[in-house]
């Protein structure tokens, strides 16, 4: 506003001078309607003035920083307060009532006036006859509980489960005729009102919301003693006193819950109400009412206890009759329904990324765990099938990589996309990849215990559902938390992955690194990720990358096994390298558009021992065999005379290669097994013993 002389109270011009002399009129004393912020900011200017014209019997602290009056009516008495100072200028609160309000509501109330318009019209009036109207400035005194009752002795801050602050609580504490005394004034952050919200949050919410166990109090002081302490403690506004349907309850769904009354009657009243609740419709897992020791005085509380080990306290007062206090647990008895409509796994991807669950895929560093995330996600994305070797539906997908920057991750995409012929048009909005490099704090937990942070799973389960994302990947998970890897922090956060894949509805992978292998261990499981099995226990699925020996390139006949990994689950890393539980890939090496190479992977198959085998070379090994009868050869490949080099000389392959003699040695083990070839036993008269040797079988064999 420009013109604001009229606002000052004391610049009222003398009495006597001319009217053109007098300060100018407000805007409205020339207009009809009145501007609520401009009345109110009329009033606020000068409100110590404007209460003592109000309530001739109110009188305001020395500070300055609270008027006193009795009640709205303006008997004399101390129960009602108003804010002089700071934003809640202008609010008030009768103590004895609980009502509460703004400048507006105490002039309606101490006017007597039927509808706000004819409110600020009045008030708007007096502002304006401020040059005619007589100036009353209150008394200052000391109020009789003395200057602790113009202060809060305590703010309390009520939050939502992401910390933004909702209300606050103010308590006052004063003595009156040598007795203690105390009261609260709330504050709606909404409403901006001395009042409490209509549906009232719990105390300490952020940290109750992830607690397996909570403890009610009746106050905050209260809940801050056992805070102190490390006990996850909590209180609903306005405790025992509080309706209990308007406290929001939600968060007691599936817990165990303590409730520690004060030692009063009300106190012991309100806990039993308390319990009926939770269980009944809050749907707490269990509820105790604590025994409060008889010896203990009227009113304790865990305040007045605050300098004593209040976990022990809280365990001997639970083990006064803890049995009856506990609800019992409700196992769910087998009811006949139609078995045909009980929900199967929804995979969405190969045999391991399904919806509600979690994935986890561990490896050791540089083995390709990345590589061939990536690679399944842009498999995911199109629908191709290049990883799984099945075409399937398109899938949008979020790649998160914590370790490799944006120009990583897109090479390597561009690399997939060279390698398997696919346009940029076939993932434009279905793939999502993200570097983390430049996210600062975008941990999923932290801490000593590792927290989690609810704030960033917010925010990361909104992005997935208003972008229906079917998969996230997280690589890897050790750059998403900044706790210790202890187990206890990855079995907490991956329980809270597994809750947000179940509530989102879409399937969630998990990269993680396994830890280093100890001296003398050659193989991996998955209990050597980090932080041990923990995740294992949080996952629905599980499998580690194995990679290929200097000893299985050898038999695979492969240059560098560095370039070869498979997936194997829990066990399979045990099975050997040929089997059918393996999967394998190959990392090659592909020129993208920039000139740049850049490694990408694809499946490889363990050569098959019978590649290039006819069924006329089958025959021919066999009548060889056979035409050995009096001295058939041995069936152990250190024998020189094993029956491998017969089957080199008539295949054309080198028994002196490591790789054709596993090659061969497969073989022969295949044609024992259908016949082709057999095992039996004859006595070397040399040796003086019996020996394994090979003979033709009963599977006879024709070229035809």
């Amino acid at each position: 506003m420009s013109d604001v002389a009229w606002l000052d109270f004391n610049s009222a011009a003398p009495q006597g001078l001319a009217q053109s002399q007098a300060a100018p009129s407000p805007p409205w004393e020339r207009q009809e309607s009145y501007d609520r912020d401009e009345v109110r900011a009329s009033l606020i200017g000068q409100l110590e003035s404007v209460l003592g014209y109000l309530y001739p019997h109110g009188f305001t602290e020395p500070k300055g920083r609270t008027f006193y009056i009795g009640n709205v009516n303006g008997d004399p008495g101390e129960s009602l307060n108003v804010v002089l100072r700071g934003e809640r200028a202008g609010l008030w609160h009768d103590f004895a009532t609980g009502d509460g309000g703004d400048i507006f509501d105490l002039w309606q109330a101490a006017r007597g006036l039927p509808s706000f318009r004819e409110t600020i019209k009045d008030a708007a009036l007096y502002s304006g006859a401020a040059s005619t109207t007589p100036r009353r400035m209150p008394k200052r005194r000391q109020p009789s509980g003395g200057d602790a009752w113009g202060v809060p002795a305590a703010t309390y801050r009520y939050t939502d489960a992401n910390g933004s602050v909702i209300a606050e609580v103010d308590r006052f504490e004063w003595e009156k005729d040598g007795k203690r005394e105390k009261a609260f004034r709330p504050w709606d952050v909404t409403t901006r009102r001395h009042r409490a919200p209509e549906m009232r949050p719990l105390y300490n919410l952020p940290n109750i919301t992830s607690a397996p166990e909570i403890v009610i109090v009746e106050g905050e002081k209260a809940a801050d003693a056992l805070i102190a302490q490390n006990i996850d403690a909590t209180t609903a506004m306005g405790g025992a006193s509080a309706p209990i349907e308007k406290t929001d309850w939600s968060v007691m769904r599936g817990r165990m819950v303590v409730i520690w009354p004060d030692n009063d009657d009300a106190g012991r009243a309100y806990a039993d109400r308390l319990k009926d609740y939770l269980e009944a419709e809050a749907g707490a897992a269990s509820v105790t009412i604590l025994n409060v020791p008889a010896s203990r005085p009227e009113k304790w509380d865990a305040a007045d206890a605050e300098d004593e080990d209040l976990g022990a306290l809280i365990r001997a007062m639970r083990a006064g009759d803890e049995r009856s206090a506990i609800k019992a647990v409700k196992f769910r008895p087998w009811t006949r329904i139609d078995l045909s409509q009980i929900p199967r796994t929804q995979f969405v991807y190969s045999d391991f990324y399904a919806r509600g669950y979690t994935s986890l895929t561990v490896a050791a560093p540089k083995v390709g765990k990345s590589m061939l995330a990536l690679a399944e996600a842009v498999d995911m994305a199109t629908g191709r099938g290049i990883i799984s070797g099945k075409e399937a539906d398109k899938l949008r997908v979020v790649y998160y990589n914590a370790e490799d920057d944006q120009g990583v991750l897109d090479g390597r995409i561009a690399a997939l996309l060279e390698h398997y012929d696919i346009d940029q048009s076939e993932i434009e909005g279905w793939l999502f990849p993200q570097s983390g490099i430049e996210w600062e704090g975008f941990h999923l937990s932290g801490g000593d215990d590792g927290e989690i942070n609810e704030t960033l799973f917010s925010a990361i389960e909104a992005f997935l559902v208003e972008n229906e994302i079917d998969v996230l990947i997280l690589d890897p998970l050790q750059d998403l938390t900044d706790a210790p890897e202890t187990n206890d922090v990855f079995r907490r956060l991956g329980r809270r992955l597994r809750r947000m894949a179940s509530q989102t509805r879409i399937s969630i992978g998990i990269v993680h690194h396994t830890r280093k292998m100890a001296p003398g261990v050659q193989t991996q499981s998955i209990d050597d990720a980090r932080g041990g099995g923990a995740l294992r226990g949080t996952s629905r699925f599980n499998r580690i990358l194995v990679p290929m020996t200097e000893d299985e390139a050898e038999k695979a006949d492969v240059d560098n096994h560095r370039w070869f990994l498979r997936i194997g689950d829990m066990e399979s890393n045990l099975a050997p390298p040929s089997a059918d539980v393996n999967r394998w890939f190959e990392k090659v090496s592909i020129q993208t558009p920039n000139g740049e190479h850049i490694g990408a992977i694809r499946p490889w198959g363990w050569p098959d021992a019978f590649d290039g085998v006819t069924r006329a070379d089958a025959v021919r090994v066999q009548r060889a065999i056979a035409s050995r009868h009096d001295e058939p050869p041995r069936a152990d490949m250190r024998s020189n005379d094993w029956a491998g080099l017969i089957v080199a000389s008539q295949l054309g392959m080198d028994a002196s290669s490591k790789a054709d003699r596993n090659r061969i040695n497969s073989m022969i083990s295949a044609w024992v097994e259908s016949e082709v070839l057999t095992i039996s036993t004859t006595r070397d008269k040399r040796a003086g013993r019996d020996v394994r040797v090979i003979r033709p079988g009963t599977n006879q064999l024709s070229e035809d």
